[in-house]
């Protein structure tokens, strides 16, 4: 994991929320990788913020910490690394639906509007769907 300083302002925080949340709802980035990447921003942030869409996130973190994930996985076994795969995609076939409704709360409550995608610090994200936006 790359420590990154903390955002300089909520607003930074809020577009990188915005941001993530928006590519795990085009299928760019896995539920769970997502969820992992808006937890650390949150904590990053050091705004207090607790609202129930990010603690919801902050528990599918918690629940899939198990899960190896980017450049880790070279650490693991191919085998294992097979039944952690197939382990991940039935997490995430149970939770997305519960998952993509908490990143439209992210979205709706942070964004910018219907225009957002046209705000310069704002990106859709280029990966690829499937097990790669699962394991970046």
């Amino acid at each position: 994991m790359k420590t990154e300083p903390p955002f300089n302002t909520v607003a930074e925080q809020e577009t990188e929320i915005v941001r993530v949340a928006s590519r795990m709802l085009g299928g760019d980035v896995g539920i769970v990788a997502g969820s992992r990447e808006i937890t650390r921003t949150h904590f990053r942030s050091h705004s207090g913020d607790r609202d129930k869409d990010y603690l919801f996130l902050v528990g599918v973190e918690s629940e899939t910490q198990h899960f190896p994930l980017g450049d880790f996985r070279s650490k693991w076994d191919t085998q294992a690394l097979v039944e952690k795969d197939s382990e991940l995609t039935r997490y995430e076939d149970r939770r997305r639906e519960q998952v993509m409704v908490a990143c439209r709360n992210l979205v709706s409550r942070y964004g910018k509007g219907p225009n957002q995608s046209t705000d310069p610090t704002f990106s859709s994200g280029t990966s690829g769907a499937g097990h790669q936006s699962r394991h970046p």
